[in-house]
């Protein structure tokens, strides 16, 4: 946890605006023309491919 607070706090510095949130908020792609082999696409493609 450590490691997320250091830019936390780098951008408060900065003035950001950072919003918080107890439950996550999570917006992702579902394109399977993925760009980043071993990321978010090629998992959708197994579990489109496991049903």
């Amino acid at each position: 946890m450590i490691g997320i607070l250091i830019p936390v706090r780098n951008l408060e510095r900065c003035d950001a605006s950072i919003a918080c949130s107890h439950t996550p908020h999570v917006l992702t792609s579902a394109r399977l023309d993925c760009r980043a082999q071993g990321g978010f696409g090629d998992d959708l493609k197994s579990v489109m491919h496991a049903t």
